[in-house]
């Protein structure tokens, strides 16, 4: 009765494996939070993503106001509409995204980091 409770247990284990291993090869499947550094801001940010392409800031309209995302291969731009239409375009490297934003003109103003909190 015990191996036979070892070899369930194990297959449990082994079959929660790949959906483990899926979401964290896709940060994005879900909702995740991430940490995001600004060069032109020096607040502790936290944004909020969630999988149906919508974002929030902790900071902006009390974490409130929904931005957009999108995502091709290990490209991600962030779009905040009621924030002068600002761009974030960023290069997904595992649990971080390095990139630069942009105004409404298309000028870039600075660069941000996000890492992925686990």
């Amino acid at each position: 009765m015990q191996r036979l409770a070892g070899i369930l247990a194990l297959c449990v284990l082994l079959g929660a494996g790949p959906s483990w291993a899926q979401s964290a090869s896709n940060p994005f499947a879900g909702t995740t939070r991430w940490s995001a550094s600004e060069s032109w801001n020096s607040d502790k940010l936290v944004y909020t993503f969630q999988s149906n392409g919508q974002f929030r800031s902790s900071m902006w309209d009390g974490g409130k106001g929904q931005r957009t995302w999108t995502r091709n291969g290990n490209s991600l731009v962030m779009t905040w509409p009621r924030y002068d239409r600002v761009v974030y375009r960023g290069t997904i490297e595992g649990g971080e995204v390095r990139g630069s934003a942009v105004d409404r003109s298309g000028v870039s103003f600075g660069t941000f980091v996000l890492r992925l909190i686990q």
